[in-house]
């Protein structure tokens, strides 16, 4: 509550008992701060606080007969804030204990307490209320960021994901049927290009609003990409509910979006998987809606399309480039650059992350995040995994030999967090190029984290007590990033390019970013900012302090080469072909 100077505060006292009641006015007499009203009866009290402002409610125990705690309920029902404090009139230790556990701040027996002491317990058991009102405002925000989207308030892919490993058993004993559709946006970066990302967003705001208004209480609505989002029909009748309201969908984005006073128009693909007729696990289940939809784009876009196990041309891409993954590890196809990380003050070089490309003869460039996938799911990640942080090693090596300090980071795969191999791995690197630990900081994200968490923990508490550095990458998009920091050995934090990318613009972005770098501080956490693109970022970053930064407006990701003419010189050079080019 907020108050003026001077403006006294109400003291509620429940007691219908005259010696009670002049004992404690007789008690506040001396503070400025609060003044003393009462009422006979606990009904009439939580009236008063429905109607009006209570700083503290005091209870005359004495006056509530034998169950001196039944009082609580109504209070709790009545979902009324304030903080509580009991006047006994005895000295119960056991009752004191029960008081403090069902929420009461403090319990005093009057008689044996000064005015000034009795004052100050008062004004304590507020403070402390206070703060535990801030601490679950803060820790509800935090959550609320952890499992949804910013911009839409619906629900993120981690979220999706938790409903999923809930709803599927649950159908799967009952035989119910689930549904998932993987539905894209088909016109929206024309929206976003010509009209600008403010524009886009309000498009995307409008989407959630539409798919929300006719889904049930009992579905789920997620955004889980820039212009995609998921809806996880649960409890479906007939085969035909899902196509009914991939319809419906089909008709909502028909509509016109409203922007600056003109009319757009942007329409929608739907892909169909359902449970357990084409998948009998969650991953399985989002996957083939993603390859329905993929089926759907491929034909035109404008469309929905049930999974079909049928290979097309999507199934036959991938089969194509995990062959030509295989060849390219088998024969060196696949290069690493690095990414240089800058110390926010001096915008010195203070570490380096390896990051893999590809360029293949027949496929071109193809993207990281298109291969990587495809290594998880073929097994290929392990031998990768392993050949890039040998090689990395090696790299840092070097250049720590010719006099340059830094920290060289490495991404880990879900599928390479094993204790013992991990170890292995990591300490047989470190012992080939003559590393120290401390020179190396495994970077995983929350979403690797979550496919085994007890496999995690034992992995990387075995990796901090060799000395290597652990950095939880992506932070803040994941559902479960706090519980994280708790149970993993974290060094380093990395602020996802999502928060970044927006946060001169968007408050929420901007608090979610500051609240990060508060948090850190107050665990003695290390901060590297993804995705700086802007002076503004940058100068956001800096005044918050955050301790390093990662982005293209510092430097690009640069092959083994025009990163050392950088630690050299100190300046990115001027013409930088990136490896795989």
């Amino acid at each position: 509550m907020n108050h003026s100077d001077g403006e006294r505060r109400v003291a509620l006292l429940v007691s219908a008992e005259v010696g009670c009641i002049a004992h404690v006015r007789q008690i506040l007499a001396s503070d400025a701060a609060l003044s003393l009203e009462h009422v006979a009866a606990m009904p009439a009290a939580i009236d008063e606080m429905r109607v009006r402002e209570v700083e503290v409610l005091l209870v005359d125990l004495a006056q509530l007969g034998d169950d001196r705690f039944a009082w609580l309920a109504p209070i709790q029902h009545a979902e009324v804030s304030v903080p509580i404090v009991l006047l006994s009139d005895r000295d119960d230790a056991d009752e004191a204990l029960r008081a403090l556990g069902e929420g009461v701040q403090e319990y005093i027996h009057l008689r044996d307490e000064s005015p000034s002491r009795v004052v100050r317990r008062l004004h304590h058991a507020i403070e402390r209320h206070r703060l535990i009102v801030a601490l679950d405002a803060a820790r509800h925000r935090a959550q609320v960021a952890a499992t949804h989207d910013p911009l839409t308030r619906l629900p993120n892919r981690y979220l999706l994901e938790e409903q999923m490993h809930r709803v599927l058993p649950t159908a799967r004993r009952d035989g119910g049927g689930v549904a998932l559709l993987y539905v894209d946006l088909d016109r929206f970066k024309s929206i976003n290009d010509t009209l600008g990302h403010a524009a886009g967003d309000e498009v995307l705001a409008q989407v959630a609003g539409r798919l929300s208004s006719f889904t049930r209480k009992s579905d789920v609505v997620a955004r889980v990409g820039g212009d995609e989002f998921l809806i996880l029909l649960t409890d479906i009748r007939g085969e035909f509910a899902p196509a009914i309201v991939a319809e419906k969908i089909q008709e909502e984005m028909s509509r016109p979006f409203h922007l600056s006073g003109r009319d757009y128009w942007v329409g929608a693909s739907v892909g169909i998987a359902v449970f357990p007729r084409d998948a009998d696990d969650a991953d399985t289940l989002m996957r083939h809606a993603d390859l329905a939809l993929y089926q759907v784009k491929a034909s035109g876009r404008g469309d929905s399309r049930f999974y079909s196990g049928v290979l097309d041309e999507s199934v036959h891409k991938r089969h194509a480039l995990e062959h030509a993954l295989r060849r390219a590890l088998g024969q060196g196809g696949l290069r690493i650059v690095y990414q240089p990380i800058f110390d926010t003050t001096t915008l010195g070089v203070v570490g380096a992350e390896a990051l893999l490309r590809w360029k293949d003869a027949e496929l071109g460039r193809v993207d990281p995040g298109e291969f990587i996938s495809v290594a998880e799911e073929s097994g290929l990640i392990v031998p990768l995994g392993e050949a890039v942080l040998r090689t990395a090693c090696e790299q840092l090596a070097q250049w720590k030999s010719a006099g340059h300090e830094l920290v060289m980071t490495v991404n880990i795969s879900a599928h390479q967090i094993d204790e013992e191999r991990l170890r292995n791995l990591v300490t047989q690197a470190l012992w080939d190029s003559d590393l120290r630990p401390g020179d190396l900081e495994l970077e995983v994200t929350e979403s690797a984290l979550m496919r085994d968490e007890e496999a995690a923990v034992r992995t990387f508490a075995a990796l901090k007590q060799i000395g290597v550095g652990i950095a939880l990458d992506d932070f803040g998009t994941g559902f479960s990033s706090l519980n994280y920091l708790k149970r993993f050995p974290v060094d380093t934090v990395k602020i996802d390019r999502s928060f970044v990318h927006d946060l001169v613009h968007e408050p929420d972005d901007a608090a979610i970013v500051s609240a990060i770098l508060s948090m850190a501080r107050q665990l003695d956490l290390a901060v590297v900012a993804e995705g700086v693109e802007t002076e503004q970022q940058r100068a956001f970053l800096t005044e918050r302090l955050c301790d390093r930064l990662q982005g293209f407006l510092l430097s690009p990701p640069l092959p083994a080469e025009a990163f050392e003419e950088l630690l050299r010189t100190g300046v990115v050079p001027a013409k930088v072909e990136e490896a795989g080019d």
